[in-house]
């Protein structure tokens, strides 16, 4: 539709402009290139908010739907957004870690849509969106770099953090990892998968609180010493 409206638009226009610049040869044909110019950055654009808007619209619903999920966990479940890190080198970041008596869930929300494809051993993972393909670093590397830090940090035992990917509810996912890569509905029965207790009665809230204040300002929780973790 845009495409006819450009062409009647500038067929209307050389007719308009050749009435009176008869007196110049050419000059209509001009005036007819800058237009269709004018009018083709106008449908780039059109074309930009529309895939902007679409990918706002998805990173909201996703955000929306984890923050839902997360809602409903018993009270025993501490949710804390925007977590940070801070290693040697750069501030980590992760959308929400869950603190519970079972550990502690490293949530990170991927926006990507489409049909994804790939392994914990692939460096690069598919994604075939309508007939466009595109390769994207693996995705749960972050995370799991994000709970290693973690790990490192606060001197917390590797198998106490379970990182997790959230993906949007129509993306096709064909990956094989041991780190959960789940759409939004399926976020909270991943949580509670998890029943085996790894941390005695006060330590949720200690952590919790840890993992609350600011990541500069963190102390190590020395919950295991450093020579017994292995990385």
């Amino acid at each position: 539709m845009v495409l006819i409206y450009i062409i009647l638009s500038t067929q209307s226009y050389v007719r308009t402009a050749g009435s009176y610049n008869s007196a110049v040869p050419g000059v209509e044909y001009w005036i007819a290139g800058i237009f269709i110019l004018l009018s083709l950055i106008g449908l780039a654009v059109q074309i930009y908010v529309s895939v902007y808007r679409y990918s706002t619209r998805t990173m909201r619903r996703l955000s929306k739907g984890v923050k839902t999920q997360l809602s409903g966990l018993p009270s025993d479940y501490y949710v804390l957004p925007d977590v940070t890190v801070r290693n040697d080198e750069e501030v980590l970041y992760a959308n929400y870690a869950v603190v519970s008596p079972y550990g502690i869930f490293v949530i990170r929300e991927e926006y990507h849509t489409g049909t994804i494809s790939g392994s914990v051993l692939d460096e690069y993972w598919r994604v075939m969106d309508g007939k466009k393909v595109t390769a994207i670093p693996n995705l749960t590397k972050k995370c799991l770099y994000f709970s290693r830090e973690l790990g490192k940090v606060g001197a917390i035992p590797v198998d106490c953090i379970m990182p997790i990917v959230v993906m949007p509810e129509k993306t096709v996912l064909y990956v094989t990892t041991a780190t959960p890569v789940v759409h939004v509905s399926q976020l909270r029965d991943v949580i509670l998968s998890y029943q085996k207790e790894v941390f005695g009665q006060g330590w949720p809230e200690t952590i919790s609180d840890w993992l609350s204040v600011p990541a500069e300002s963190r102390e190590s929780l020395n919950l295991i010493k450093e020579d017994e973790y292995d990385f």
